[in-house]
């Protein structure tokens, strides 16, 4: 692969998560990201249910998968963008997923070990902040990239 073909790699990539995250983020914008949460929580509920003794393995698979297409587009942001305002909110950005990392997987052994309730299972404000965090990294990485280009 070219260099450019990595920045549209990059630019596909900020644009999924982006559409992934929009929901969410307009949620918290007009303060009802409680409703969507809920609307999450009782989702998940039911995959628990239906999955009951595979869920703990496919929990801690999704979360080693959201960990490797992490890994993945901040590599490619530090390796292709030139730009020393975004690097260094990608650097801070990383920082603040280990931290989002560590909590929701100590949170996700305590609840498999019975210790911790499913209604708390999640630390809605952080991960409504980090929803916010990578959500103006995208529009960031987006409209650098957008500019690179024309």
């Amino acid at each position: 692969m070219k260099g450019l073909d990595y920045i549209y790699l990059l630019l596909a990539f900020a644009l999924t998560i982006m559409l992934f995250y929009f929901y969410y983020v307009l949620k918290i914008l007009i303060a009802k990201a409680d409703t969507f949460e809920f609307v999450l929580m009782e989702s998940f509920i039911n995959w628990l249910i239906v999955n009951k003794q595979s869920s703990k393995m496919k929990s801690y698979l999704l979360i080693a998968l959201s960990i490797c297409l992490e890994v993945l587009y901040f590599v490619l942001v530090i390796l292709f963008i030139d730009n020393k305002v975004i690097i260094f909110y990608t650097i801070l950005l990383i920082t603040f997923e280990c931290l989002h990392l560590v909590t929701s997987i100590y949170s996700f052994n305590q609840f498999f070990k019975s210790k911790r309730k499913l209604s708390n299972l999640f630390n809605w404000r952080l991960e409504r902040s980090a929803a916010l965090l990578i959500f103006t990294h995208n529009i960031l990485t987006i409209a650098y990239i957008i500019n690179y280009l024309i």
